[in-house]
């Protein structure tokens, strides 16, 4: 379960661009508020999840209350469901500047100066449509896994293996 469609974008790239062979459904909730009636309804319905969030002030609050509410503050059971994805305060801040400028923007001259994720919300940039543009590209090959600076492929390599792991624990269930 995931905050948005441009989470849900990114990811089903990010397996595309690192041929990840696990089996993933990603569903994006319609912001982060969302998530836990999603995962509670999951857990009604008898269904397996995990949550990703994005590592800010919204995601964390929203791993909290799952963690408490669903979890009873249990951070080893927790940890097996819920992710905040590593030092990322939107999922764009998965890519280096560099490579968010030319990939996502596709436009070099882009003035970052905070995060990827600040620099979209300042400029109002439409974050689904950027991924959605992104995925299109990852999709026809445009863009390529050897097109990415090391930093953005270690970054997007622990991001799939964080929820590839969590997804294999629960297999192993």
């Amino acid at each position: 379960l995931l905050e948005e469609m441009s989470g849900y974008y990114y990811l089903s790239s990010f397996w595309k661009l690192t041929n990840t062979a696990q089996e993933a459904h990603f569903i994006a909730a319609t912001g982060v508020n969302k998530i836990e009636a999603l995962a509670n309804m999951f857990r009604g319905w008898g269904l397996d999840f995990i949550v990703a969030v994005d590592d800010d002030k919204q995601g964390r609050e929203a791993f909290k209350s799952i963690k408490k509410e669903m979890f009873g503050d249990d951070e080893t059971l927790a940890s097996q469901k819920l992710l905040k994805l590593p030092d990322c305060p939107g999922i764009e801040d998965v890519f280096s500047k560099s490579d968010f400028k030319k990939f996502v923007l596709e436009d070099e001259q882009a003035g970052i100066t905070g995060t990827n994720a600040e620099y979209l919300k300042s400029a109002g940039r439409s974050k689904p449509v950027l991924a959605f543009q992104f995925a299109l590209s990852v999709s026809e090959d445009k863009v390529k896994w050897a097109d990415f600076e090391q930093s953005t492929k270690d970054k997007i390599t622990v991001v799939v293996t964080a929820i590839t792991s969590r997804l294999n624990a629960h297999q192993a269930n």
